[in-house]
């Protein structure tokens, strides 16, 4: 990562001032040698009370003086490096986030990569954890809403129909209630099954209460892919928000190996049987349910907004590319200042210096008695 500098001037100067602080160093110990064979027949008495001075011995002091000078130039210069989110500019962006809340967004596939709980691994935490929801509010509340300060956001939850759960706002505080409030969760949506046709459409409807001209309008999709909608009514969503160039992130949910939804016993938090699901094709022997995510359902719809697919898992970030999907004029790279990293050195070997000039010192007098 190359640091960028709020003085670049500065380290030009160096060039000069570091090279200079070095001759006068030089100007120093020649002055000192001088002294010392000025004592003339004096000069062997005053060599066996103090070691010798030569420029071999000296050299390492002085190399070490002009990295403290070259380190104080550095720090003057005021070294950045680009800090993480990058932040989109306020009042430039409205995001609504529609995510996916049908029975099979409670699948687990994320608990082997979730963190321990409370020193429990997440293999033997009881109750449901690592769920496909979870990851999303997650995401949603650790890195979306950080890198859109400013602007205004939204939320679409879906299942078989769509659902206005909050207008766009750029009030953060209430945005983060109803995540961890449990508001955003499996089965709180209308209807069955699972149609992200209807969460686009209210997305929407989201946007058309709040129209803002000038800003730049971005729809994130949080499904696993699964859809028991109509195929026309989808496409003809799909054109709508094309016509009002709304940008669209698709972002793919779960892993593709078929696996049951647990339900739990609140009690004991141990599994005690397995989620039915509307329009289930995909059945173990035993006629249980399975899902998966979907990543060729996910590939197609992003190609037709013109996009590839993200995959959101619980170890990873999920890489939004701002600067990509806004333009430049509406992002803010946020930076993190690094001289405290090369100031602290120079401060330290400023002292250890010192020290060994008192250490010096203090010997010779000891020597001299």
């Amino acid at each position: 990562m190359i640091p960028q500098f709020l003085h670049s001037w500065v380290l030009l100067a160096s060039l000069a001032l570091v090279p200079a602080a070095f001759g006068l160093l030089y100007l120093g110990f020649r002055a000192q040698v001088m002294a010392r064979q000025s004592y003339g027949k004096e000069e062997d008495l005053v060599s066996k009370f103090s070691k010798p001075i030569t420029l071999r011995s000296e050299l390492p002091r002085m190399l070490l003086w002009c990295i403290v000078a070259f380190g104080i130039l550095f720090t003057w210069a005021g070294p950045e490096v680009p800090d993480s989110p990058t932040q989109v500019s306020a009042g430039t962006l409205q995001v609504v986030a529609v995510v996916d809340e049908s029975p099979s967004m409670a699948a687990e596939d994320n608990r082997p990569l979730m963190p321990a709980l409370n020193g429990t691994p997440p293999q033997l935490v009881l109750g449901p954890y690592g769920r496909r929801i979870d990851v999303v509010n997650m995401a949603i509340v650790n890195q979306v809403l950080p890198a859109i300060g400013g602007n205004e956001f939204g939320l679409a939850p879906f299942e078989g129909g769509g659902k206005d759960l909050i207008e766009l706002t750029d009030d953060f505080t209430n945005v983060g209630y109803y995540f961890s409030e449990g508001w955003v969760d499996v089965g709180q949506s209308p209807g069955d099954g699972s149609d992200y046709g209807k969460g686009l459409a209210m997305a929407l409807t989201i946007f058309a209460h709040e129209p803002h001209p000038g800003t730049q309008k971005v729809i994130i999709l949080f499904t696993d892919g699964e859809f028991d909608g109509k195929r026309e009514e989808l496409n003809a969503t799909v054109e709508k928000i094309k016509a009002q160039n709304i940008k669209v992130i698709v972002v793919a949910v779960g892993g593709e190996d078929l696996l049951k939804v647990p339900v739990y016993d609140p009690q004991t938090g141990l599994s005690k049987s397995w989620v039915k699901m509307p329009n289930c094709t995909d059945k173990d022997d035993e006629g249980n349910c399975q899902t998966k995510m979907h990543w060729q359902e996910m590939t197609d719809l992003a190609h037709q907004f013109g996009t590839e697919p993200m995959h959101l898992t619980a170890d990873k970030p999920l890489n939004i590319n701002w600067s990509s999907t806004l333009s430049a004029s509406k992002m803010q790279q946020r930076t993190r200042p690094i001289f405290k990293y090369v100031l602290l050195p120079c401060l330290l070997l400023v002292v250890c210096l010192q020290l060994r000039g008192i250490g010096r010192r203090f010997k010779k007098n000891r020597q001299s008695r």
